[in-house]
């Protein structure tokens, strides 16, 4: 790609990776054993596999790919309270 390429033309682009990636993700892989899962389906069980070794990062992926990352959340909303203070002399 070069600096006079357009948007649409590098959205272009994005898509056909995508799409290509995608393809290659889909394809079933051979086994011994006779299975033929997919790339996605071989990837997906290795990384299970290196979360159930306990590698934490590899745990919140999965958790982020299934539930969403977490937002940091603030505080419940609390009503304000009036303090009333007196100074002894």
């Amino acid at each position: 790609m070069s600096d006079q390429d357009t948007p649409a033309q590098i959205g272009l682009v994005e898509q056909r990776m995508r799409q290509a990636l995608l393809r290659e993700l889909m394809e079933p892989v051979p086994q011994e054993s006779g299975e033929a899962p997919t790339t996605l389906e071989l990837i997906a069980r290795r990384l299970a596999a290196k979360a159930l070794e306990g590698d934490l990062g590899t745990i919140r992926e999965i958790f982020d790919r299934i539930d969403g990352k977490s937002v940091a959340g603030s505080a419940p909303e609390q009503a304000q309270k009036q303090v009333d203070m007196q100074w002894k002399a």
